[in-house]
């Protein structure tokens, strides 16, 4: 469950463009899998004009693959996060009832990071990598 919980709360970092796309801007929309394997996530382009960010996950396997999570597959757990800058999403997380900021870094076309906090004092990042 906290690896679910930590990966979803990654993912909740997503965000929504505050303006156009620009060239340096990487491409995000893609099926990505948390560094330690156990869930992957669908991040795609979202809302009325495909400038927010949406995420969910797709597949639990392991210690994830567990009732609790398996209500979360296929749902949006972040939609319509806002860009705030170069390849930088900021937006919230819902999960579980519980809502955590973060923020989601696209660091090159195959390595992602997402930070966030619920409550402002339970704070993580996390790594996921391009798997599509």
């Amino acid at each position: 469950m906290k690896t679910m919980l930590k990966a979803l709360m990654a993912l909740t970092l997503g965000a929504a463009m505050a303006g156009p796309a620009t060239a340096q801007d990487l491409q995000i929309a893609g099926t990505w899998q948390m560094k330690d394997g156990y869930s992957d996530y669908l991040v795609e382009m979202c809302g009325p004009d495909n400038t927010n960010l949406c995420v969910k996950p797709v597949a639990l396997r392991g210690k994830a693959d567990n009732e609790k999570n398996r209500a979360h597959l296929n749902r949006y757990i972040v939609k319509d996060a806002k860009q705030i800058g170069a390849n930088r999403w900021k937006g919230k997380l819902e999960l579980w009832g519980q809502t955590a900021d973060g923020t989601l870094v696209l660091r090159d076309s195959n390595y992602l990071t997402i930070s966030g906090c619920f409550y402002l004092v339970v704070c993580n990042e996390f790594e996921l990598n391009r798997i599509n």
